[in-house]
């Protein structure tokens, strides 16, 4: 016959994390097209796009940034980007998943 409440056993929880273990945020990986001075880039998730994206270009420079939707922005350059290589840093603060990722290193040439 078994009493209640029985034995107390410890087990460890098993939806605890434990120490130095981070949850993996998915990262957005990017890609680009370009037209003459514009360059649309678009994004694997959806991302909040906060401020200007900051994007190093070889020709021209920076003019103005429209955010089409959650998973594309464009961004115009003062000269055309035929032969331009183009890139944006690894998780920089501008892009955001929203889970909590950063995006993935990018860069190009068109």
């Amino acid at each position: 016959m078994a009493s209640y409440p029985g034995a107390k056993v410890h087990r460890p929880n098993r939806r605890k994390l434990g120490r130095g273990q981070t949850v993996q945020q998915p990262q957005a990986t990017i890609s680009a097209t370009a037209a003459t001075v514009t360059v649309t880039f678009t994004l694997s998730v959806p991302c909040v796009i906060s401020g200007i994206v900051p994007v190093t270009t070889s020709n021209g420079a920076f003019v103005s940034q429209t955010v089409l939707s959650p998973t594309q922005f464009q961004q115009v350059f003062s000269l055309t980007q035929a032969a331009a290589t183009v890139s944006i840093p690894n998780n920089c603060g501008q892009i955001t998943t929203r889970q909590g990722g950063g995006n993935a290193a990018f860069s190009t040439t068109f």
